[in-house]
């Protein structure tokens, strides 16, 4: 980076810092929030299909609470099919419920750096259709994209042991291609971070806020993934004062996105709920 660069991620820095203070019991609160509702869903989804589970398996409801005996092949493929439908449960809990919820910890950050007002139940402004269609694609798209070149790193660097390869030429290859993926993989995950700003801000589609990202993005990788590295070590100096730091530290660390945000792309808000009150 150039002298002007390293000035404005100073002054970047120095801004975020300084709107922790408004940003931590939004923020903290948003994440308490979020985190009862997952104990609360969870419990639900668990406590249902216990009942469910003693329902099919056991004639009398009043036994439910003995241990299963004589588990035959039936009761098996009961208990694979309950068992799906459990994990199936779980998932559409977390893509209708947590993860828009999530994603309203950005639009905390997003009004914050724009000195709006913060509190802690905007992460439900995201439980509509809309936006939950748009985080789960979002969420789709991301995985495919950095779970595909991370599984190919894994076979080729898994390769030499698996054909039982010993030539030095060839574990150079299959370790430098698996590398390469690895490194593919930090790319597009990086290309990809501001996709959810630009949902919230622009009201545009996943897929169209991903490209966008990573045309932005590209031009400027170094400077970005160096911001990344920036904020790791802060949070490994958040952890190391006893964990407390970290009431700093992440609120700090999505106030630098945020603002980060702001440099590369500006604000638009078609999103009235970012730059407009509610």
């Amino acid at each position: 980076m150039n002298d002007t660069t390293n000035h404005r991620a100073c002054g970047l820095f120095k801004e975020a810092w300084k709107k922790v203070d408004g940003m931590k019991r939004p923020f903290w609160g948003g994440v308490a929030l979020i985190f009862l509702i997952f104990i609360a869903g969870s419990a639900f989804i668990a406590l249902f299909f216990y009942v469910i589970s003693h329902i099919i398996f056991t004639e009398n409801f009043s036994q439910f609470m003995h241990p299963f005996q004589n588990i035959t092949p039936a009761i098996s493929i009961k208990s694979i099919v309950l068992g799906f439908f459990y994990y199936l449960t779980h998932g559409l809990f977390n893509m209708f419920f947590l993860i828009p919820m999530q994603m309203g910890i950005y639009l905390i950050a997003l009004r914050r750096v724009v000195n709006k007002e913060v509190r802690a139940t905007f992460i439900f402004e995201f439980l509509t259709w809309k936006y939950i269609w748009r985080f789960a694609l979002f969420s789709f798209y991301f995985s495919l994209i950095v779970a595909t070149p991370a599984i190919l790193g894994n076979i080729f660097i898994g390769l030499p042991h698996l054909l039982y390869l010993t030539a030095l030429n060839q574990l150079i290859v299959c370790y430098a291609i698996g590398v390469l993926f690895f490194a593919l993989m930090v790319y597009l995950g990086v290309c990809c971070l501001f996709a959810v700003p630009i949902i919230i801000d622009r009201d545009m589609s996943a897929w169209s806020a991903m490209k966008l990202s990573y045309g932005v993005v590209k031009k400027r990788w170094f400077c970005v993934f160096g911001t990344l590295i920036w904020l790791f070590i802060t949070f490994i100096l958040g952890v190391l004062c006893l964990i407390v730091g970290l009431i700093w530290a992440i609120p700090y660390a999505q106030n630098v996105i945020a603002l980060l945000y702001c440099d590369m792309f500006g604000i638009e808000g078609r999103d009235p709920v970012t730059l407009s009150e509610v």
